[in-house]
């Protein structure tokens, strides 16, 4: 199944410089576009056609369908990666003249094209119904005037297409602008085109893409003005999955809150920084936040769905990081649940602190995600924790209420076990997750005794990012005991009644917005027995589920060996394996002779010798073992 993504294609003109910032990406089959190689730092002429040869076939065919240029322009293209674009605003004026001209003309709004205004007043649309960039031309209904959300139905003179899209845009703008209190996107004039509404052109895509935001030219003081470019047809198979070939108007109405709120973020962004990046926010927080808008706006149609997998199959993905693959799309998930969680009345108020503080000061992407997460009630550190624990309740433990409303379309996927006793460690990437999964053998003890000792805190004024919560699962039902863990890292966690749980997970978040934290945890089991007490367990034993391994446990164990009912040894553990000091000690029987053969189901006896390293004489202690297939 093919499943699409998105190109966000910025053209810039800061003074007379224009810059193009490009990514695309897709859920399952195509990655965000990234450069072939490091450009260096200081470009030689060779570099500069180079770069000019890469990007001149997008802007050529993007220039003739709009009526600048006639072109021969094979019609696939790959689309430049948004490192080579970017770059052509810091080599701008060493580039020739004729590639500028073409990069203008790109820009510009097509000449032939009609437009009408949405019944909202916001935008002006611009459309054509012959050639490849025609719309549908069916015109059976419209959209009220002053009232943009009452159908009509009759003719309008506009194309239905249009009209689908007119409302999509007029939502976007009621939810994002009037009712979230972003600041309006800026949008761009010139002598053809001098009205304040802002331009969004429906025009042909690129295979298996939704839309395009173009940023043009720079504002004096800080942001940028851009125009939004949005797919003309949804009828090829690479939308059957998602429905959108049946019925475009989904796709049209999550592509417009999508790519409206990326013009939002253009016009409240100071620059495009060194990392290619708006300001200081990661392309993980610029995508992640506008799929969000499409699921605040239009949560009917959960196009998101198809970017979740990343997560629910790999949950120790770290969000708001520099990634640039597929899975800056996942991050959604982390925005929806603070939406949806946040103590504040409209939900919106961390996504949109962290935009107005960046706004008014350019502020560092971490610094932004502390204070934020502050000015809602909660530490960066606790909502992230709070998601990475909410996520198991999807799929068969589903609970709206504690995650998202879709937690029935997500399964977790679970952590291998870890046996126990045993000595863990492990790294944790910044804002990720490691997962510890325990399930009771049939033990001698009652009591799973945890111990983590994790890196301490470097980075100053950020408080304890470790935390740590143990979701226990008895009898069916699940309940979460948190581990207190100090600013030196280390912390403990006893739970008691092991034997009468069904299995529990470790959820480890590290919060730190710049370090990836290593950690170690000691799993150990207290017995509760008498000291002279030997176990032999689980018993009977199942080759296929307990993988032919049983335990022998006890006290100053100094020899193990299986004889057959006729008496013939089959197996001995090596006498080196045994510790020479007393003490309760636990031992593995593996129920396979030399040549690696599992044992034959039926009864064996186990001799297990005690010598106490005293003047008492060693003793010895026969149980039956009954082996299962």
């Amino acid at each position: 199944m093919k499943l699409n993504g998105r190109l966000i294609n910025i053209l810039i003109y800061g003074l007379t410089v224009l810059l193009s910032y490009s990514s695309s990406g897709s859920a399952k089959t195509r990655n965000l576009q990234r450069p072939s190689h490091n450009w260096p730092a200081r470009m030689s002429s060779a570099d500069l056609r180079t770069l000019e040869e890469r990007c001149t076939p997008f802007l050529a065919q993007r220039a003739a369908r709009r009526g600048h240029i006639t072109t021969n322009t094979p019609q696939a293209i790959t689309v430049p990666s948004e490192d080579d674009l970017l770059l052509l605003a810091k080599v701008w004026g060493q580039l020739s003249t004729g590639f500028r001209e073409l990069y203008k003309m790109a820009a510009q709004l097509p000449d032939t094209f009609s437009s009408c205004t949405s019944p909202g007043g916001h935008f002006e649309i611009f459309y054509t119904t012959i050639g490849d960039d025609r719309v549908d031309s069916t015109d059976r209904y419209g959209f009220g005037t002053p009232d943009w959300r009452s159908r009509t139905h009759t003719p309008n003179g506009v194309p239905d297409y249009v009209d689908e899209t007119a409302f999509a845009l007029d939502s976007s703008w009621a939810m994002e602008i009037d009712r979230f209190g972003f600041v309006p996107p800026v949008s761009v004039r010139d002598d053809q085109h001098p009205s304040d509404r802002y331009k969004v052109v429906l025009e042909k895509q690129n295979d298996g893409y939704y839309g395009l935001t173009y940023l043009n030219e720079q504002l004096p003081e800080k942001g940028y003005g851009s125009t939004i470019t949005l797919r003309n047809d949804w009828s090829g198979s690479e939308w059957h999955a998602l429905g959108y070939d049946v019925n475009p108007a989904n796709g049209i109405r999550v592509t417009c809150a999508h790519e409206f709120f990326h013009a939002i973020q253009y016009a409240m962004s100071w620059h495009v920084d060194d990392d290619i990046w708006l300001d200081d926010f990661p392309l993980s927080w610029t995508e992640g936040s506008a799929v969000t808008m499409e699921e605040m706006a239009f949560d009917s149609i959960n196009d998101y769905l198809q970017y979740s997998t990343t997560y629910f199959d790999r949950p120790t993905v770290s969000f708001f990081d520099n990634s640039t693959s597929d899975v800056v799309y996942t991050n959604t998930l982390l925005l929806l649940y603070i939406y949806y969680h946040s103590p504040t009345d409209d939900g919106i108020e961390f996504i949109r602190s962290m935009h107005y503080a960046n706004y008014q000061k350019k502020t560092p992407f971490p610094e932004n995600l502390r204070e934020s997460s502050l000015k809602i009630g909660r530490s960066w550190a606790n909502l992230l924790h709070s998601f990475h624990t909410a996520s198991f309740f999807s799929g068969s433990r589903a609970d709206p209420a504690l995650f998202l409303p879709d937690a029935a379309f997500f399964t977790l996927k679970q952590p291998v076990r870890t046996q126990l006793p045993t000595s863990v460690s492990g790294t944790v990437r910044l804002n990720s997750v490691n997962l510890l999964r325990f399930i009771p053998a049939e033990l001698e003890t009652d009591t799973l005794t945890l111990a983590f000792n994790g890196d301490p805190q470097v980075t100053s004024g950020y408080g304890n990012n470790w935390l740590a919560t143990l979701l226990i699962r008895k009898n069916g039902s699940d309940s979460l005991v948190a581990m207190a863990i100090d600013e030196s890292g280390r912390g403990a966690l006893d739970v008691s009644s092991w034997q009468s749980l069904d299995e529990a997970t470790l959820i480890i978040t590290n919060a730190d917005p710049v370090l990836n934290r290593n950690y170690s945890l000691q799993c150990n089991i207290d017995s509760t027995l008498p000291a002279d007490q030997i176990n032999l367990y689980p018993n009977p034993i199942s080759l296929r589920r307990h993988h032919g391994t049983a335990y022998v446990s006890g006290n100053d164990i100094s020899e193990i060996a299986v004889y057959s009912l006729n008496g013939s040894l089959v197996w001995r553990l090596p006498e080196q394996t045994f510790a020479a000091s007393s003490g309760r000690q636990r031992f593995n029987l593996i129920c396979r002779n030399r040549n690696g053969t599992d044992f034959a189901p039926g009864i064996y006896t186990v001799v297990i010798t005690r010598d106490p390293l005293s003047n008492v004489s060693p003793s010895r202690v026969r149980r039956k073992l009954l082996i299962a297939p």
